[in-house]
């Protein structure tokens, strides 16, 4: 009839319910919980059963309107009274005087419902059923059993079961009897944010007396935030207190008292015995293979006793703080974190084994870096944070940064917040400063000077061709798993050395260069045209980005004249096209050709950096969608032709400038620091597309590696699908592959973690820009206007003219086979993937990436007017006719879709 805590059976459910199984299973792994026994779900049945409770349950609830409050309410409390009128059977009433009796003399108990559906993780069914308090006496206890049983059928717990799809009379409740702790202090400790679902984070909330009041919310407790690894107290605010839940006088039940002013106004929690409970938490939490537990817990004569542990539920954790574990840097839950870097360089969504491994490659150069230049203050800082499936910079240390390396006018606002710049402008740094920094990096690491960083990033690129490519699959197959997880970090470490070298062009030379050659023109020139800036970098030749776009146009063309490739490819979709090819000699004359441009470029084609996207060497039908896309190009848009206008533009801009610049006084020194500064962004330019096609080669030879990884451990059953391995960083990966890790927990990461990654795919996660101890903080102050009253969008524009057409949202790369010829393109951001529409498209308007975005700079290359604007896929719709301003940034609406 009676089942103790530390009996085999009670951490069975289906026996005694969720609650009292997770007394018994902390009461049996040792943890301090008070005495108690379970009055088992046989016992209810039982009950039930003798007086034919169930029929006469069913007889009541036959046609029952759910949605009617006031029926459901009479039903159930007709229930209720059928219940608690009948005594409990004498052989089961004898069992529980002898188990109360055992608990000690004059005992006063808790009475607790524990329902065989509670806790679960799609129900939890929190506080719907009864607890009674402070019960005391043999009759006491019996009738609170009872009630307990009765408290299935109120209003509340009884609508909860029918809208989560449980059968009534297949719900069952045992009941815990336990011993009263009278507490001094009580409450509930969180191992895990419930606000802001950080898991790095324990949330305890505290006051006097037994934990009801807080668990039932009468009162404002004290709260408590601790960094879960190293216990210290990152915030701790003492709450009103306003009340207490203390034994009633008469000694049964509990009563409300308030609370002394003076005990109110003071910590109902020591420092040292709030982080003596968290450490107590987080021994529960490891206990429960790492999952955040929600715990109810009270404090008497000095001992924490654990009233309660179930999973926390109804918040979406996706242990993102994980995904970090790698960093060694002090994590300052201070720090200000902006999403711009990532906008720039890692757009659409970023898996947690990209982000461990991408962060930790630019992290080692910054870190590099900042000691090299002497930028004490920041050599041991966090760059980055990962937060629902994107990556933040760190605000903050940019801000230092700049500040420290270059004067006002050259710094690079891009990852500084709005609110900030107007300041921010007036933060001088002494030249001599800064030119004893330059002075310093010349002579420590001459070969990352302002002169001399790209022969050093072009060097090393040479001497890594071979290596790039890693070792073919069939020999990374043959590797032990040790031999595996070193080829996976040296292909790792290899990127790492490679940013090293280009770390300082892209970072802060070349911005800082563009913004030099935008000052010399805004200070010096004089002429009228406007997007002069923007066609003397526009269209740099000879790239191995141009190369691999003359490449597939040529394939295209090949195709466009050819009535019987042209017919094959209208015939035979994706990898179907390339088969057919094989049945005719022109289809395998062609299959030769496109082989060796697979050879060449075959690791690219891909819609977003992160290694979970498909490349074309992986998918036939990145390179069928793409000239399938091509065959509608004009002959004005071959790769050939858009050069050569280019040439045009930047030759005549360049001629421009220096002609204005000469007739000024000291016309000959402007006009050679004017050649000197552009010859050098161009160069930065040429050297941008030039890297980023051997970073790629690179990138690939570590998806390959990792992609072994994932597969072996699929084939152990270590993970459940081909593509969960993404979804770990790359230690928990390494952990969980070798049996060290815990695999309830990547489970529940890997299945979290997958959500949120694909509302990013779809652009349906919210990313906030600035973030701060994981809040939200506006410091937009500058952000693009929502649609003015003039019908005006404001965004900035980043590809010089003006041109009128369709809007054309397109959310993924999977929808370009929707763009039409003249249409404007609107997505969030572009990569190589995307470079077969450029041809067809009039326009392009962006929600990311800025002046060097690889859609921006695609753009000027095709002669397109491009505006960045964010939320732009929101705030047009598709269809719609729009004017877009490359010059002033500007995109009006002009006709709603279905007037276009």
């Amino acid at each position: 009839m009676l089942i103790q805590f530390n009996d085999p059976r009670g951490t069975d459910v289906a026996v005694v319910g969720g609650k009292a199984a997770s007394l018994g299973r902390l009461s049996q792994a040792g943890f301090p919980v008070p005495a108690g026994f379970t009055v088992p779900t046989d016992a209810q049945a039982l009950f039930f059963a003798a007086h034919d409770f169930d029929a006469q349950i069913a007889r009541l609830l036959a046609g029952l309107d759910y949605d009617d409050a006031v029926a459901l309410d009479a039903a159930t409390a007709r229930i209720r009274a059928l219940i608690e009128a009948q005594p409990v059977p004498p052989d089961l009433r004898g069992a529980i005087e002898h188990g109360y009796r055992a608990l000690g003399d004059n005992t006063y108990v808790a009475v607790r419902s524990s329902g065989t559906a509670e806790d679960l993780a799609e129900a939890s069914f929190a506080g719907l059923h009864d607890t009674y308090l402070d019960i005391h006496g043999l009759d006491a206890v019996c009738d609170a059993i009872r009630r307990c049983w009765a408290s299935m059928w109120t209003a509340r717990a009884t609508a909860y079961r029918e809208r989560g799809g449980f059968e009534h009379l297949r719900a069952h409740i045992a009941v815990v009897i336990q011993k009263m702790v009278a507490s001094e202090v009580a409450g509930v400790m969180f191992t895990g944010n419930p606000l802001t679902a950080a898991t790095d984070e324990i949330v305890i909330n505290a006051s006097w007396g037994l934990g009801e009041g807080v668990v039932s919310g009468i009162l404002t407790p004290d709260e408590y935030v601790l960094a879960i690894d190293t216990l210290d107290i990152r915030r701790q605010v003492v709450g009103e207190k306003e009340v207490q839940v203390v034994r009633a006088p008469g000694g049964l039940g509990t009563v409300q008292s308030p609370v002394q002013q003076a005990m109110r106004e003071v910590a109902s929690l020591s420092a040292a015995k709030a982080v003596a409970l968290a450490e107590l938490g987080r021994e529960v939490m490891a206990y429960y293979a790492g999952l955040p537990q929600d715990i109810e817990w009270a404090l008497a004569e000095g001992q924490i006793y654990l009233l309660q542990s179930r999973p926390i539920t109804g918040v979406e954790f996706t242990w993102d703080e994980d995904v970090d574990g790698w960093q060694t840097a002090p994590d300052n839950h201070d720090t200000v974190w902006c999403h711009t870097w990532a906008e720039q360089f890692l757009t659409g969504g970023i898996t947690p084994l990209f982000s461990s491994m991408r962060s930790s490659e630019s992290q080692a150069s910054w870190e590099f870096f900042a000691k090299v230049y002497g930028f004490e203050e920041i050599t041991n800082v966090r760059w980055f944070k990962y937060r629902h499936a994107t990556m933040y910079f760190n605000a903050d240390a940019e801000r230092i940064w700049q500040k420290r390396m270059w004067p006002p006018a050259l710094r690079d606002l891009t990852n500084i917040p709005p609110a900030w710049q107007e300041e921010f402008a007036r933060e001088k740094t002494a030249l001599v400063d800064i030119l004893r920094m330059w002075m310093r990096v010349h002579t420590l690491e001459p070969k990352y000077g302002l002169l001399s960083w790209m022969g050093t990033s072009y060097a090393w690129i040479d001497g890594k061709i071979a290596e790039a490519g890693g070792m073919p699959d069939a020999q990374l197959r043959r590797l032990s798993d040790r031999a595996l997880r070193r080829e996976c970090d040296r292909s790792t470490e290899m990127v790492a050395g490679f940013f090293r070298t280009l770390w300082p062009p892209f970072m802060w030379t070349a911005p800082a260069t563009l913004n030099l050659l935008n000052l010399i023109l805004s200070r010096w020139y004089d002429g009228d045209v406007p997007g002069t800036f923007q066609d003397l970098i526009a269209g740099i030749p000879d790239t191995l980005l141009v190369r691999e776009t003359h490449a597939l146009w040529d394939l295209s063309d090949t195709i466009r004249t050819s009535p019987a490739l042209t017919a094959c490819l209208q015939e035979h979709r994706d990898g179907a096209f390339f088969a057919a090819l094989e049945s005719f000699d022109e289809g395998r004359a062609f299959l030769a050709r496109y082989r060796t441009f697979l050879h060449e470029h075959g690791h690219r084609g891909h819609a977003d950096r992160d290694i979970y996207y498909t490349r074309r060497i992986e998918d036939p039908a990145v390179d069928y969608l793409a000239l399938r896309a091509l065959q509608n190009a004009g002959p004005d848009t071959a790769p050939p032709q858009v050069e050569a206008r280019l040439h045009a533009r930047r030759k005549d801009a360049t001629e421009r400038v220096i002609a204005r610049l000469t007739a000024q006084s000291f016309g000959g020194f402007k006009v050679e620091a004017f050649k000197a500064v552009l010859n050098y962004a161009r160069a930065f330019l040429k050297f941008r597309d030039d890297e980023r096609h051997f970073l790629d080669r690179m990138t690939f030879t570590k998806k390959r590696c990792f992609a072994e990884f994932g597969r072996r451990m699929l084939e152990r059953g270590q993970i459940e699908h081909a593509d969960d391995f993404y979804f770990l960083a790359r230690h928990e990966l390494y952990e969980l592959g070798e049996g060290r890790g815990s695999k309830p927990l990547a489970m529940a990461k890997i299945a979290a973690r997958k959500r949120v990654f694909r509302r990013r795919l779809a652009r349906t996660q919210d990313t906030p820009t600035f973030l701060k101890s994981g809040q939200v903080l506006h410091l937009e102050t500058r952000v693009p206007l929502e649609v003015a009253a003039d019908g005006v969008l404001h965004g900035f524009g980043t590809s010089r003219g003006e041109v009128i057409g369709r809007a054309r949202i397109v959310r993924s790369i999977q929808e370009i086979g929707t763009v039409e010829k003249n249409d404007i393109l609107i997505c969030n951001a572009t990569d190589p993937g995307w470079m077969p529409v450029f041809p067809l498209i009039k326009g392009l308007v962006l929600e990311t990436g800025g002046m060097l975005a690889h859609g921006s700079c695609l753009a000027r290359e095709y002669g397109l007017p491009a505006v960045q604007l964010r939320n732009a896929i929101r705030l047009i719709d598709d269809g719609a006719l729009i004017r877009v301003n490359g010059d002033s940034g500007e995109i009006r609406v002009m006709a709603p879709a279905q007037a276009a």
